[in-house]
C-alpha cells in the first residue's frame, strides 16, 4: 500500500468520526418548538332560574312544551349557544325569548329564488346571533316544542321531553283538558326502578310499577273522570324511585285545579 493510500484511508475514516460526531448534535437540536395551544374557553355558567313543562294531548301523540329561564350573574358576556340541548326530528320548534322578543333558531325552510332571499337570511342570521348574545345581569328562556308519541307502559305512559327538567325534587302535574284528564309526573333523577302510589283522598288507592325512568321522560297518568282528578288533588302521589344503589321516597301534594288549567305540584323530599 502507497503512503498516497495511506493518506487517502486516513482522510476517509477523519470524515466519518467527523460525521458521527456532528449527526447527533443535529437530532438533539430538533425542530424549533412550537408554541403551546391555548387553554379552551370555558362557557360561561349560567343561573337556572325555572323550569316549566307544559304538556297536552293530540291523540296518540303529546304537544310538549319545555321552557327553562337563566340568567347571567356574571360580568362578562355570556353566549348561549353552549347551552342549547341536542334536538331531534320530534322537535318543532327552539327558540330564545328575550324581553319578550322571540327568536326562532330553527330554520323555517329555503326561501327560495325571491330576490330578497339572501337579505332576509341574512337579517335572520344577526337576530340569531344577536338573541345568543346574554349580557350580564340578563336573563332569557330557552324554549322548545315537540310533539313525541305516547308509549304505553302498563297503566301509564311515557312521554318524551325535548329537554331534561333540572330539580331537586319531582313534579307533577294535573291537567283537566274537558275532555281529557290526565297526571303528568316528571321525575328528577334516573332510577332503574320506579313505582307510583296514587292516593285520593276516597276511593281506593293505584300502585303502578312504571320501570326505568329519567329526567327526559315524563309520567302521563290518563284520568277517566273530573271526580277522579279533584279526589286526587285533595289526595296524595307518593313516588318510589330505586337506582339500585338506594332508594328515594316522595310524596307529592296536588293542589285542587278547575277546568281547563294545569297545576304545579308542591313535593315534600
Amino acid at each position: 500500500m502507497t503512503v498516497l493510500h495511506l493518506m487517502i484511508d486516513g482522510a476517509l475514516a477523519a470524515a466519518e468520526m467527523l460525521a458521527l460526531l456532528l449527526v447527533p448534535a443535529a437530532i438533539a437540536a430538533g425542530p424549533p418548538p412550537t408554541e403551546a395551544p391555548a387553554a379552551q374557553e370555558r362557557p360561561v355558567q349560567l343561573h337556572l332560574l325555572s323550569t316549566a313543562v307544559d304538556v297536552r294531548l293530540l291523540g296518540s301523540l303529546a304537544d310538549v312544551r319545555v321552557a327553562q329561564r337563566l340568567r347571567n350573574d356574571t360580568k362578562t358576556t355570556a353566549d348561549l349557544a353552549p347551552h342549547l340541548p341536542a334536538i331531534d326530528e320530534q322537535v318543532d320548534s327552539l327558540r330564545i325569548v328575550r324581553a319578550a322578543h322571540a327568536v326562532e333558531l330553527l330554520a323555517s325552510g329555503d326561501c327560495g329564488d325571491a330576490p330578497a332571499s339572501g337579505h332576509a337570511r341574512l337579517s335572520d342570521d344577526e337576530a340569531i346571533a344577536d338573541a345568543l348574545q346574554l349580557a350580564p345581569g340578563a336573563d332569557a328562556i330557552i324554549e322548545l316544542t315537540a310533539t313525541p308519541t305516547l308509549v304505553r307502559n302498563g297503566g301509564a305512559y311515557h312521554v318524551a321531553l325535548p329537554l331534561a327538567v333540572d330539580a331537586d325534587a319531582p313534579r307533577a302535574t294535573l291537567v283537566d283538558q274537558g275532555d281529557t284528564r290526565f297526571l303528568l309526573v316528571t321525575p328528577h333523577r334516573r332510577a332503574s326502578r320506579s313505582t307510583l302510589v296514587l292516593r285520593p283522598a276516597a276511593g281506593a288507592s293505584q300502585v303502578l310499577q312504571l320501570g326505568a325512568v329519567d329526567p327526559r321522560l315524563a309520567l302521563l297518568i290518563p284520568l277517566s273522570t273530573r271526580a277522579q282528578l279533584d279526589a286526587l288533588a285533595n289526595g296524595a302521589i307518593e313516588l318510589e324511585l330505586d337506582d339500585g344503589a338506594s332508594t328515594h321516597w316522595t310524596t307529592v301534594v296536588a293542589d285542587r285545579v278547575e277546568a281547563g288549567s294545569a297545576i304545579q305540584a308542591r313535593a315534600a323530599e
